[in-house]
């Protein structure tokens, strides 16, 4: 039988995997050095360093070298973590997404901030993404729901603007973003709001949200290319909590910085 920290570090694992694949997303950073049609097949796979908060809103940083994989085959894309994804509409410049993801939820395990606190079970959410990119910029939004109803129970919003451009005759390629995320009050209420049992168990403060703006996030991406398979990747995201959610009693800073150093080889 598993032990109970061996369990803890492999979710710790799997939510940092997320982040990576999220930040690193083939999609984003790869496609060939420009914003063209995406190839046939693509295996990116790596090996990362990475530091964050330990939850959104916590004050505690963790920092890990954890790998990552994401594949590719025509329309279809997976990993492990943020699920399949189908391009079901590629023309001209709209691109539209229909997928299937993993969402980790929370334990109150995470960070000793965190007792008391209701624990956010994993759960599938389905997503729907809608594109449009040009040579010089891209905009997408992606809605999220919780279509089980055992996980946050919630949907969310996701919408991001972006460019990228070569530099040093395409051996560096910059990727700077910006983008914020809406979620509904059931979202925002699990992770940032404090009910009666929470209230007594963790002596935070009653709390309720509605529904709003969780967060505004600038990332910036820079890809030093070594050769036709392998590159490094460093990867700068500044969030800001807003809103609401900044003035949650368990949102103990409004802002996190995550850095992620990886090496990157595509097949």
């Amino acid at each position: 039988m598993l032990s109970s920290v061996f369990i803890k570090k492999l979710k710790m694992s799997l939510i940092l995997s997320f982040l990576i694949i999220f930040s690193l997303n083939a999609e984003e950073t790869q496609k060939k050095y420009t914003l063209d049609e995406i190839p046939n097949f693509d295996l990116n796979m790596g090996l990362v360093i990475l530091t964050t908060t330990k939850y959104e809103g916590s004050d505690n940083f963790i920092s890990r070298t954890v790998p990552f994989i994401d594949f590719k085959y025509k329309r279809l894309s997976f990993n492990p973590i943020s699920g399949v994804k189908i391009n079901f509409y590629n023309y001209e410049n709209w691109i539209l997404n229909y997928g299937i993801g993993l969402n980790l939820g929370r334990d109150p395990k995470q960070d000793n901030n965190l007792f008391g606190l209701n624990k956010i079970n994993w759960t599938l959410e389905p997503k729907v993404e809608a594109k449009y990119k040009s040579n010089y910029y891209f905009i997408s939004s992606e809605l999220a729901s919780d279509i089980f109803q055992k996980g946050h129970k919630g949907s969310y919003l996701k919408t991001s603007l972006g460019s990228g451009f070569p530099i040093f005759e395409l051996d560096i390629f910059i990727i700077p973003s910006m983008s914020f995320t809406y979620a509904d009050k059931t979202y925002l209420n699990n992770y940032f709001g404090i009910d009666n049992t929470e209230n007594v168990l963790s002596g935070y403060s009653l709390y309720s949200l509605s529904d709003g703006i969780k967060d505004i996030s600038a990332t910036l991406i820079g890809i030093y290319k070594l050769n036709n398979k392998l590159s490094l990747t460093a990867n700068f995201s500044y969030q800001k909590l807003i809103g609401q959610v900044a003035k949650s009693p368990i949102t103990l800073k409004d802002n996190r910085m995550t850095t992620i150093f990886s090496l990157n080889y595509v097949y």
